[in-house]
């Protein structure tokens, strides 16, 4: 059965590319549409209503809002890539726990297959942080497809963990300003 729309959740780290060029890889011989997705979630002990002043807005914004169209204009690079492979590609942003977002868009926009990164960690560092490729391979109804993160020497990341953190520096900068 051929794949006519492919959900690609992006952590906004810079080894999403390497997830973005497996999806293409699938996308391409059957035309599907690519759904770029990436999910923001407000750090504990905040609420999603949590009012936040910004430059842009003359009103505060709730919090969640702020995390949504930042994670918006981070996504698009990753999107503009895509379209350059000659794909039809679509964006989201979910809201809400990640791996709950990644399942409720992949129902919501009737995915065929979800092509997602892993940072395969083990141990410690995995019962700490969990695995969002863990709980959408448990749950999902579509098939998955994990992609690997690659390290590359020239990273200016000392490992594909460290990426991550670059992805929750806005939720701690919101934290920070919520606490000031």
């Amino acid at each position: 059965m051929p794949f006519r729309t492919v959900l690609v959740p992006i952590d906004l780290s810079p080894c999403s590319a390497q997830v973005l060029a497996h999806a293409v890889d699938l996308a391409i011989p059957t035309g599907a549409r690519l759904i770029l997705m990436t999910a923001v979630d407000t750090p504990l002990g905040v609420r999603e209503d949590a009012p936040i002043r910004t430059s842009d807005d003359p009103e505060p914004v709730p919090a969640i809002e702020v995390l949504a169209r930042d994670a918006h204009q981070r996504l698009l690079p990753f999107v503009r890539l895509a379209q350059q492979s000659g794909c039809r590609v679509e964006e989201r942003v979910g809201r809400g726990a990640t791996a709950s977002s990644i399942l409720h868009i992949a129902k919501e926009l009737g995915a065929d297959v979800i092509v997602m990164g892993t940072h395969g960690r083990k141990g410690v560092a995995r019962a700490l942080l969990g695995s969002v490729a863990e709980a959408v391979l448990r749950d999902a109804t579509v098939p998955v497809m994990t992609v690997r993160s690659q390290h590359e020497a020239s990273c200016e990341a000392g490992s594909c963990a460290w990426c991550q953190l670059g992805v929750d520096a806005v939720q701690r900068q919101l934290q920070a300003e919520l606490e000031g």
